[in-house]
């Protein structure tokens, strides 16, 4: 007799395809996070303003008097080096001139984003921590260099650091990126263009963006993701 016909042939199932870096919720919070600290800031300022924008020949980034910026914790190099306001170096990277600033800050940040959870360990504590450890090194960079500079504000100085961990992650963790020339280019000419313009902008120096990025930089390599974390 013929034997019996085994069981059909079945195929495996199919695998679940691992989820990419930089897709969870976390680092996507930890952005809201800083997005609505910094948007306070400027409706705190406003209000200190009375709500009103100043003239354009006063702030030309639509936005509050310099008294008001510095009544919501913008730098003041006078104060912090004379005056025992230590705290406005924590304070300043939460702080942007106008809403002008306001919208290239937060859009470069997030845009920003997805390379960094891509490349960092924790990105949803590793971004806010290189934010304002940026900002803060910035901001004692500029009391330091320019003590008798007027309002600063480091908001887009942070920014400056999280371009700096990304364009260093690039370099530190290239098979991470599968389209890294794409990124590159990114990087360099639709975020760094814009940061180049904000750091020449009243309200900013050369000092707090360049340390900023440079530490963002050194921060970037040394919160990389190792080659097995997920």
């Amino acid at each position: 007799a013929a034997a019996a016909p085994g069981p059909p042939f079945l195929p495996p199932p199919p695998q679940p395809r691992p989820r990419p870096r930089g897709t969870g919720c976390l680092p996507t919070l930890s952005l809201y996070a800083l997005s609505g600290a910094v948007l306070g800031a400027y409706l705190a300022a406003l209000s200190k303003n009375g709500w009103d924008l100043e003239a354009l020949s006063v702030n030309p980034l639509a936005g509050p008097a310099p008294s008001a910026l510095l009544a919501v914790g913008a730098l003041d190099a006078a104060a912090v080096n004379c005056k025992s306001q230590a705290w406005r170096v924590a304070s300043s990277p939460f702080v942007v001139a106008g809403a002008v600033d306001l919208v290239a800050s937060t859009t470069l940040a997030w845009a920003l984003a997805r390379p960094l959870a891509r490349g960092l360990a924790a990105p949803w504590l590793s971004i806010p921590a290189i934010y304002v450890a940026s900002g803060v090194v910035g901001a004692c960079a500029s009391a330091s260099l320019l003590p008798g500079a007027g309002p600063q504000v480091g908001a887009p100085a942070a920014v400056a650091g999280l371009w700096g961990a990304a364009l260093a992650l690039l370099a530190a963790r290239r098979s991470l990126y599968a389209r890294r020339w794409v990124t590159a280019a990114v990087l360099l000419v639709l975020v760094g263009g814009p940061l180049t313009v904000l750091c020449i902008l009243p309200y900013t120096n050369v000092f707090f963006v360049g340390a900023a990025a440079a530490v963002g930089a050194l921060s970037g390599v040394a919160l990389a993701a190792g080659p097995g974390t997920g």
